[in-house]
């Protein structure tokens, strides 16, 4: 081979080398503004919870920005079709921690709402599917951002799209409205 040769040969190869290095700078950058944008989103969760034998609906959020318009979806156990009840909690505070029990809820169907004669119904265990509370979350992050959380997954979803578990949702929980405590998050930095 040629000096010419091995020098094209070589330019080859440092071209190459430039365009994997070029790749994966993109694909780290690609990752770094996701997380970015996720910042606050992925400081928040949403989960159903059993202590010493009692369910209970836990918030948390560990950013330094309050987290707003949060409304839970509880599925519903025993229906052919999925059904949800949503429980319209508000705001969570930087580095708060929200629990809820799950027998202080109470809650009434749509029809009751309208009807409006003054029942409402606990949320028992008959309602909890086999491995425990199916739960979702959607809410508002400090930028205006719309999410939906589940304790598997976190996605963006647009604002004034309404939930994807809406059209699903059968009542509403309206006790209680108020008056749990919110505590300081465990290992919050803020």
């Amino acid at each position: 081979m040629t000096a010419t040769g091995l020098a094209a040969f070589a330019a080859i190869g440092g071209l190459w080398a430039q365009a994997v290095a070029a790749y994966w700078g993109q694909q780290l950058s690609r990752q770094q503004l996701e997380q970015a944008e996720e910042g606050q989103a992925a400081q928040f969760n949403a989960w159903g919870e059993a202590r010493h034998g009692r369910w209970r609906i836990r918030l948390v959020n560990r950013s330094s920005d309050v987290i707003s318009s949060v409304d839970v979806y509880l599925r519903l156990a025993g229906e052919k079709a999925p059904r949800y009840i949503k429980f319209p909690v508000g705001g969570l505070p930087p580095c708060g921690d929200l629990s809820y029990p799950v027998p202080e809820l109470r809650y009434r169907t749509f029809d009751e709402v309208r009807a409006a004669d003054g029942t409402f119904r606990k949320l028992g265990p008959e309602h909890r599917l086999p491995d425990g509370w199916n739960i979702s979350a959607h809410f508002t992050d400090g930028d205006g951002n719309r999410w939906s959380r589940s304790p598997t997954q976190l996605r963006q979803v647009s604002s004034g799209t309404r939930a994807p578990d809406e059209d699903l949702v059968v009542g509403v929980v309206l006790e209680p409205r108020a008056g749990h405590p919110v505590k300081r998050a465990e290992g919050c930095e803020h």
